[in-house]
């Protein structure tokens, strides 16, 4: 009997875990541009920013609900992992000058830098997605929320101009499904010429003190340059300021004005731009790099006579300011 020798191969293939995939998808970011003449609170004014991105996944991550989270940068993420993404970097110009420190929207920051966001109402309100025992693999969702910006970066230049502002939208797709993607935001913040005067107050004058003190008042614009204007309420003979009494004489009056440069002008009469135009280097709209005051006022009557009867002679006098 013959022995036969039986030899049997055994191939073993090992299983790969099936690939889990998840990402967040950015397809648009728009910011209307910002108007820098609203009023700021807490020293910035609002943006808002609408939003739309997909969502996908596969079965694996499908199964539970997974978050996704919101941030923002100077650069764009990285494909595929949630690392490399700075909140806030430093940088003339960059995210930090644009939104500050910290608060532009509510947010808390974990040890990696990254941030949970409040944007804002999500369709169906979600915060994580998809939502407990959905079957969506893919869906495209919008938010529209605010950012808060620096209205001192706005304002940086002191010039009615158009400030570009640009930063990128991080996404993070979450959980045991890491996967970023980022879209960049262009927009920018108009910003208006803006002009400020401030300081003016009452001038009481008498017989014996026919002219007043000078009183202290700050001119501010962001051209560095403004006109002025005197306009006063009595309309005397030849358009010249004059304080009247009830029975109608009236007592001429000038404006005397100085600034911090020794540049002095006197107005008399009630005419368009009658206050000249002035320059200046303030930069701040309260003078406070100038002890609160650029330029100075003083009101002086011409001398009485005999022919004004004794009482009380009054005026409004208007300063308007305006930029140039």
């Amino acid at each position: 009997m013959r022995n036969v020798l039986l030899f049997f191969y055994c191939s073993l293939m090992l299983l790969q875990p099936p690939t889990v995939f998840a990402q967040i998808e950015m397809i648009s970011a728009e910011m209307l541009p910002i108007d820098a003449n609203q009023p700021a609170v807490n020293g910035k004014v609002d943006g808002i920013v609408q939003l739309r991105f997909k969502l996908t996944t596969d079965s694996t991550c499908g199964d539970q609900p997974t978050y996704f989270r919101l941030t923002f940068s100077d650069a764009p993420a990285t494909n595929g992992s949630n690392s490399g993404i700075t909140l806030l970097p430093s940088g003339q110009g960059g995210l930090r000058d644009i939104m500050g420190q910290g608060s532009q929207i509510s947010y808390t920051v974990d040890n990696y830098g990254k941030a949970d966001i409040n944007v804002g109402s999500w369709p169906g309100n979600r915060l994580q997605w998809p939502s407990q025992g959905s079957n969506l693999t893919s869906e495209v969702l919008s938010a529209t929320f605010n950012v808060k910006i620096n209205a001192s970066f706005i304002e940086a230049n002191h010039n009615p101009a158009v400030k570009k502002i640009s930063f990128y939208i991080v996404g993070w797709y979450g959980n045991h499904c890491d996967f970023n993607d980022s879209i960049k935001l262009d927009t920018g913040a108009v910003q208006g010429s803006k002009v400020k005067i401030s300081g003016l107050k009452d001038v009481a004058l008498t017989d014996r003190k026919t002219e007043s003190d000078y009183m202290n008042v700050c001119l501010y614009s962001n051209t560095m340059e403004a006109r002025l204007e005197f306009s006063g309420a009595t309309q005397a003979h030849r358009n010249i300021f004059s304080l009247s009494n009830s029975a109608g004489s009236d007592i001429p009056y000038e404006v005397e004005v100085l600034d911090r440069q020794g540049i002095k002008k006197t107005v008399r009469k009630n005419t368009p731009n009658n206050g000249g135009d002035w320059s200046f280097s303030e930069t701040d709209e309260n003078c406070s790099g100038s002890g609160g005051w650029n330029m100075q006022l003083k009101i002086k009557a011409y001398p009485l006579s005999s022919t004004h009867p004794p009482g009380i002679y009054t005026d409004t006098m208007t300063v308007t300011a305006s930029p140039k």
